[in-house]
């Protein structure tokens, strides 16, 4: 093969990379653009009250981008509001898997918690709720599940078990200062002040800057502040803990005093 060929090939096999990057940018940009396009459109109609056709911009959307977040969460809830429950139902769901593997939403613990409430209402309203509520309770292996669990039989009136949903939940994962502070609130309704001060004292300790929690706790008779928090949360002392070392003072005559004369030895 001469060098002029192997330098053409090398030429051609460039131009063709480039040309297939090229085409893979494009077509990126494109699905990008397409996306947006839709979405916007499905927002629009969205809030002029136009369900079904928002509903229908989202399902474009999500053609070109299965993964969009946005799109999932908006067609969801179109399907709520038109009634669709169960379609709505298995909308809110994809939106929490999608959440799962999304940097836009794995941290929008806001947006998490909006998505479950939801979810919750549209299993309540669904014509056989009894039959989700069967499903939910089948697969509800996490905390998140009954979490979930807990806002269900709460909606429908069956507090024996959304309290155990909520202990579950809680079992499960003790560090999540929402269900303290939904129990908490829970249990204040239900008339248990006792209970509800101390599930409202944990999530205000978890965090103390959710100003539903703090308006909870004055509702029960408890003014927030430092001194709710768990001990291990408070500042450390400078002073280490434990008993303080004796101070050594080293073994030294007064000077003031002066030096005691021995006594001599008795002459013969």
């Amino acid at each position: 093969m001469s060098l002029s060929f192997k330098r053409l090939t090398r030429r051609s096999c460039a131009a063709i990379a480039s040309i297939g990057m090229a085409t893979v940018i494009f077509g990126c940009a494109t699905i990008l653009t397409n996306t947006r396009v839709d979405r916007e459109k499905g927002i629009k109609l969205y809030n002029d009250g136009q369900y079904a056709d928002a509903a229908g911009a989202f399902r474009e959307t999500i053609k070109h981008n299965p993964a969009d977040l946005q799109s999932h969460m908006y067609l969801a809830q179109s399907l709520d509001h038109m009634g669709a429950y169960e379609q709505a139902v298995e909308q809110y769901r994809t939106t929490l898997q999608i959440m799962e593997n999304s940097l836009e939403g794995r941290d929008d613990h806001p947006l998490r918690l909006k998505v479950l409430n939801e979810l919750a209402d549209a299993i309540c309203k669904t014509q056989d709720h009894d039959t989700q509520q069967s499903i939910l309770l089948h697969d509800a292996k996490s905390a998140e599940d009954q979490f979930l669990l807990a806002k269900v039989d709460r909606r429908l009136g069956d507090a024996d078990s959304a309290l155990q949903a909520y202990h579950e939940s809680l079992l499960l994962n003790g560090k999540d200062p929402e269900v303290h502070k939904e129990l908490g609130i829970y249990l204040s309704q239900l008339g248990q002040t006792d209970a509800a001060r101390a599930e409202l004292k944990r999530a205000y300790a978890l965090n103390p800057n959710d100003e539903e929690t703090s308006a909870a706790l004055r509702r029960v008779g408890v003014v927030p502040g430092p001194s709710l928090k768990d001990e291990s949360d408070m500042a450390r002392p400078i002073i280490p803990v434990g008993p303080l070392p004796e101070l050594q003072i080293p073994n030294q005559q007064n000077p003031s005093q002066g030096s005691q004369p021995t006594a001599s030895s008795p002459r013969d």
